[in-house]
């Protein structure tokens, strides 16, 4: 995720081998910006998906989801569980503006629902990361209920820490993304929940944008993809759902 310089040599390679368009999701959209509206600028039609470039002149069009909308829900919602909340946000990449717009989002929920964020420390979208990182609030704050992770994967490694401490039926954990790890830890009572958006659409929709474009057709230049808060209520159908999308997409 940290290796923006790779996904930069990635377009201009897909460039040099004759690609028709490219549909890309940004690791980390302020460097790839500029390599993006270089190939853009030469007649390279561009579709951007997750992430958005801050430059609107470097993509024909975009499709992703408000992550700070997504993670202002997903922080009201943990306050509303509990009024009384302590709240640990564990985020990806700093600087990174996916992660900035979820952890701003979750933080301001947080606080709207009048619970309280202790602290935000990063954990680079690593489960190893998260482990060590949910260690040190747990350690530093024997009052802590809740974690909040920008993805899944660091959420996941929180709930390793928790486990770990005996503190499975004190801390709640949640996540971000609705990834098929994130959605089975759900259902087996380990993490809370999760803020999940619909990656399949969000795949099908920027190749179905990208062949509107080549072929002449009208679009929108900017697409949002829908969210939901998943909890033990919907994670099966939710998941069951996200198999069948990929059984039929050949996975």
């Amino acid at each position: 995720e940290s290796n923006a310089q790779e996904q930069c040599n990635q377009i201009l390679d897909a460039v040099s081998a004759g690609t028709d368009a490219i549909v890309l999701s940004a690791n980390n959209p302020d460097t790839v910006v500029s390599t993006a509206a270089d190939v853009h600028a030469d007649g390279m039609p561009l579709v951007e998906i997750d992430s958005s470039l801050p430059d609107e002149n470097a993509y024909d069009a975009f499709l992703g989801t408000n992550n700070y909308d997504a993670g202002k829900t997903l922080g009201d919602y943990i306050g509303q569980q509990d009024g009384n909340a302590k709240v640990a946000i564990i985020r990806g990449l700093v600087g990174a503006a996916v992660h900035d717009n979820r952890c701003d989002g979750i933080e301001d929920g947080v606080t709207a629902a009048g619970a309280e964020v202790i602290g935000i420390q990063p954990a680079d979208s690593d489960r190893a990361k998260g482990v060590t990182v949910a260690e040190n609030f747990i350690q530093a704050n024997p009052d802590l209920t809740a974690f909040a992770a920008t993805n899944d994967e660091m959420a996941l490694g929180a709930y390793e820490a928790i486990k770990a401490a005996g503190k499975e039926d004190e801390i709640t954990v949640y996540g971000f993304d609705g990834s098929i790890g994130g959605l089975e830890s759900i259902m087996n009572g380990e993490m809370t929940g999760t803020a999940a958006q619909d990656p399949v659409q969000e795949g099908y929709g920027g190749v179905e944008l990208a062949v509107k474009i080549l072929e002449g057709q009208d679009y929108e230049k900017e697409n949002d993809n829908p969210f939901q808060i998943v909890t033990a209520d919907n994670a099966q159908e939710v998941y069951d759902d996200l198999m069948a999308d990929m059984k039929a997409a050949g996975f």
